[in-house]
């Protein structure tokens, strides 16, 4: 297993890859926090099996959604969600 800084990942892409696909397992760090492991595809075998229903559609109409709390906008909380999922 190989330890990698995202720049490193960045300028040596090809080389980490030919790793990868060699077997190696490669784990990718920002600031000293490992955010991801870098692994080959392996393809599976197995099929997809369609299992039965547990619940009728009749069921999904007795589901209550909460209302909104007073003073906060849906649109507003929204954007922020999002703006913390592009900072660095």
């Amino acid at each position: 297993m190989i330890k990698v800084k995202t720049a490193e990942l960045k300028a040596q892409l090809s080389g980490f890859l030919r790793m990868v696909r060699a077997g190696e397992h490669i784990i990718v760090t920002d600031r000293d926090t490992t955010i991801a492991e870098l692994v080959a595809y392996a393809r599976s075998d197995a099929q997809l099996t369609i299992q039965a229903a547990t619940q009728t559609p009749k069921n999904i109409k007795r589901i209550r959604i909460p209302k909104a709390l007073p003073g906060i906008s849906s649109t507003v909380a929204l954007k922020e969600d999002r703006h913390d999922d592009l900072e660095p």
